[in-house]
């Protein structure tokens, strides 16, 4: 029998008006996030999708140059 494989859903991070999409999946309590921009898992918060979120944020490059004290708007 094949081996169920995890869901995968989107989650998707607002940085300055622009939108960047990646797909998260949580299995055995680790959240792994898969973008255009790469690839990170950590173990899961209790919101996997907040947890996606900050992971997705954690990737992206336009995260690394945005301000540290600027809101930003997460989404899933």
């Amino acid at each position: 029998m094949p081996e169920k494989q995890p869901q995968e859903d989107p989650v998707t991070v607002e940085i300055e008006g622009k939108r960047y999409t990646g797909f998260y999946t949580v299995s055995s309590g680790v959240v792994t996030v898969e973008s255009d921009w790469g690839e990170r898992s950590t173990q899961a918060g209790p919101r996997a999708e907040q947890t996606a979120c900050s992971v997705l944020c954690e990737i992206l490059p336009a995260c690394k140059s945005f301000a540290t004290n600027t809101m930003t708007t997460w989404q899933t």
